[in-house]
């Protein structure tokens, strides 16, 4: 991850995918080098995507339904899911001690379920040496990106993990989590200060801009992983 001023660039390695994030707009842009193209997403846009999504298969479901033609494993409708929502009333938030984390500081919190453990977490808002521009751009991009998975998860049919519904209601940014039911956990190894040239950020210019609505199931899946 690199961010400078109001910009944040996501990617991962190996991945023809990256994500250019502008604090000022609140765009993301979801570009793919292979194939030289981009789409820029928004949360408003993708929720007009979503309803266009699920109009469209209600309609084609009706008319197989009519046809016969509907098996009962395709009876449900991509957006339309209603998965059952997490129990915040259930599980609770605990604060723990402050820790640091590759210079982030940070504030643990533990979350109990029925009195046991599910998962812990360490929120920052600020770290030795960086920016409070560069963090700011950084808050404001991983609150976006938890918005646009969420959509994007409740488009496939898949909601998020209750996990991730938990740190999305805590201020700041997770620099370590620990989920228990899961296994899963992740942790900032380093922060490295240095001028990043502005290519980074404007690669995708001279690439083939793509409508949102052209989205196929690879782009949906690296939107719903950059968080």
């Amino acid at each position: 991850m690199q961010v400078s001023g109001d910009r944040a660039r996501l990617s991962r390695p190996g991945q023809p995918y990256h994500i250019v994030y502008g604090q000022r707009t609140n765009l993301a842009l979801l570009v793919d080098s292979e194939n030289r193209q981009y789409v820029e997403v928004d949360q408003i846009c993708l929720l007009e995507y979503v309803g266009f999504v699920s109009v469209a298969s209600r309609h084609i479901q009706q008319l197989q339904r009519h046809l016969g033609t509907l098996s009962a494993d395709q009876q449900q409708i991509p957006g339309n899911a209603s998965p059952d929502p997490v129990d915040f009333e259930r599980i609770k938030v605990m604060r723990r001690d402050p820790g640091e984390i590759s210079g982030f500081k940070c504030q643990w919190y533990e979350f109990l379920r029925v009195e046991e453990p599910v998962g812990q977490v360490c929120m920052a808002k600020s770290a030795d040496g960086v920016k409070q521009t560069d963090l700011v751009t950084l808050t404001s991009m991983m609150a976006f990106l938890r918005d646009i998975a969420g959509t994007v998860q409740r488009l496939s049919g898949h909601p998020s993990e209750p996990f991730d519904a938990l740190v999305g209601r805590l201020d700041g940014f997770p620099v370590a989590a620990r989920d228990y039911t899961t296994g899963r956990e992740i942790r900032v190894s380093s922060v490295v200060s240095s001028r990043l040239s502005s290519d980074l950020f404007h690669s995708h210019e001279p690439y083939r801009r793509r409508e949102l609505r052209s989205l196929t199931p690879q782009d949906l899946a690296a939107l719903a992983a950059a968080y």
